[in-house]
């Protein structure tokens, strides 16, 4: 029987308060083939003398520090360089996996599934505000949504999440890199993570997974994400309004539309579901233009929508490639 080399990647910083017990819930897996990376951001608290105080007791743990800060998806992208596992199980500082997750991530792969998801939990801390609790419980966007609740398992084939990711434009629909598990030959096809993503930068990647093997989901909680104040999802809503709710969702739209990355899943659309990410593209940046209008200082908001200066061009190009006996029929039906 085959045991394949696993790697949890846990990239850190300043998380003193959870990152032991996140190593704890590594180590203490009942598959026992794995390597724990810990790239850790230049912690200004007690995180890295944690980290070595673990790697000492335990010969999995492999731990790094990186010379200077690289910020939230450079230290993502770092901690998976450092990796050498056949497969990568993404955790975060302050997330838990049960006890026999990654040995259930590993079956799913013997299956012939590269990309693997295990359904979501959320565990919301105490400060949690009513309307956190109210979008992680009842609002936010979920797989398991659509299979029945009955099926253990369940593949979303590449045509399938094209789709929903249509139905569900900057919808982390997908889930938290803490549920993911893939092959790490996959990073040879799709890339790292991009860096010009702070918010979305999960399911921008997690899509380029998708459109190249599909989603198998297991309908079990093996993992849990973590939600509170110190967070990394409520630090960037809080400090980052204007880039999380109109640039980047805009960037995110054009990417689909024209990356190579997203070729296969373009080729998935219809004309209809391109215009409609066309539209979406367009409208936020009216909207951001709009908000910029309302601001004393635009000084900070143009700063941010200089750094995406391929979001100015004309939103039609993404329909280019669209086969034109197919807009002619289109047309042809609207008659």
């Amino acid at each position: 029987m085959s045991y394949p080399l696993v790697s949890v990647c846990i990239p850190t910083f300043n998380g003193a308060g959870f990152i032991g017990q996140c190593i704890e819930s590594c180590a203490n897996q009942t598959y026992s083939n794995i390597e724990i990376v810990i790239c850790d951001d230049c912690s200004s608290d007690e995180t890295i003398s944690i980290i070595e105080k673990y790697a000492k007791a335990d010969k999995r743990i492999k731990a790094y520090k990186n010379a200077n800060n690289l910020g939230l998806v450079g230290n993502w992208n770092a901690t998976l360089k450092n990796a050498t596992g056949e497969y990568i199980k993404w955790m975060f500082q302050d997330d838990l996996m049960e006890h026999n997750a990654v040995e259930s991530f590993v079956e799913a792969a013997k299956s012939n599934h590269d990309f693997i998801v295990s359904k979501r939990n959320f565990v919301l801390y105490p400060e949690a505000t009513e309307s956190e609790k109210e979008y992680y419980f009842k609002k936010i966007r979920k797989l398991e949504n659509y299979f029945s609740d009955n099926e253990n398992t369940h593949y979303f084939s590449s045509a399938e999440i094209a789709r929903l990711t249509t139905e569900n434009i900057a919808l982390n629909f997908i889930g938290e890199p803490s549920l993911m598990f893939f092959k790490r030959s996959l990073i040879n096809d799709v890339g790292l993570y991009d860096d010009k993503l702070v918010q979305i930068c999960d399911l921008e990647f997690n899509l380029r997974l998708a459109v190249k093997s599909g989603v198998f989901v297991i309908n079990k909680p093996l993992c849990s994400f973590s939600i509170h104040a110190n967070s990394t999802t409520s630090s960037n809503l809080n400090k980052k309004y204007f880039r999380l709710r109109y640039i980047e969702q805009a960037y995110f739209a054009f990417k689909l539309l024209n990356d190579k990355a997203f070729l296969f899943l373009q080729n998935q659309l219809s004309f209809m579901q391109k215009l409609k990410l066309g539209f979406y593209w367009k409208y936020r940046m009216h909207e951001a233009n709009k908000y910029i209008a309302r601001q004393t200082n635009k000084t900070e908001c143009i700063n941010e929508l200089q750094k995406f200066p391929e979001l100015k061009y004309g939103w039609f190009t993404g329909l280019i490639n669209y086969p034109l006996f197919q807009i002619t029929d289109l047309l042809k039906s609207r008659r």
